[in-house]
């Protein structure tokens, strides 16, 4: 059940990187809506998978893997950030070797929370 949890994670991390791509960058209410979707989502499948906690695990394997998975499938560049959300401005000025730290570390957590 928790191979499916984040598949489905997976899955829905995708679905919100194809929509960018496919209905641009906005950052508008439609957009924080869809997200906010997402999350509800990804809430419903921990609850399924036994976790009363999953929109948090959710977020943080978005955190550790969306801006990686959206930079290298769509810009060809492991390492690439926007120039318009908030997000991208405020962790340009982060060096790179802690923003990696960073989402390694949110990985784990969430593999330590699966694992409680």
């Amino acid at each position: 059940m928790i191979f499916l949890m984040y598949i489905s994670f997976l899955f829905l991390i995708l679905t919100e990187i194809l929509d960018e791509v496919i209905n641009g960058d906005l950052h508008d209410t439609k957009s924080h809506i869809k997200t906010a979707i997402i999350f509800g989502t990804s809430q419903v499948f921990g609850l399924i998978a036994g976790y009363g906690f999953g929109i948090v695990i959710y977020g943080l394997i978005r955190l550790a893997v969306f801006d990686l998975v959206y930079a290298k499938l769509f810009k060809n560049d492991w390492f690439y950030l926007g120039t318009t959300s908030k997000w991208d401005k405020f962790i340009s000025n982060i060096p790179l070797s802690v923003i990696m730290s960073l989402r390694a570390l949110a990985l784990l957590i969430s593999i330590y929370l699966v694992n409680l």
